[in-house]
């Protein structure tokens, strides 16, 4: 994620792979986290499906987490939500901590 932050494209791709590589069926959330990091949300939907698949505990942190904060405003988040059963919680939380963003009026 650091990698990606500077623009060190080449780095960011190694290291992602490596975290694939190494944890990828360990703990699918963490390679999610670095999907959305990088602004590749069908990538982050695959492997937080991954580990809902796994019922990795990852997945308890999902909300308020701000690395998924750029999924939020994606159908597929509420959809995953809804099949943790996390959907009403996430409907209550302000935006500011990750809950949907609210339209004016």
């Amino acid at each position: 994620m650091a990698y990606s932050t500077l623009g060190r494209d080449v780095e960011a791709e190694e290291a992602l792979s490596r975290l694939v590589s190494e944890y990828g069926t360990q703990d699918p959330v963490l390679i999610a986290e670095a999907y959305s990091w990088r602004g590749q949300k069908d990538k982050a939907f695959e492997w937080l499906e991954k580990g809902f698949m796994q019922r990795r505990t990852g997945l308890s942190y999902v909300l308020g987490n701000n690395v998924f904060y750029s999924l939020t405003n994606d159908s597929g988040w509420a959809d995953l939500l809804k099949k943790m059963n996390l959907l009403e919680y996430w409907q209550a939380m302000p935006p500011e901590y990750g809950g949907p963003t609210k339209a004016p009026g």
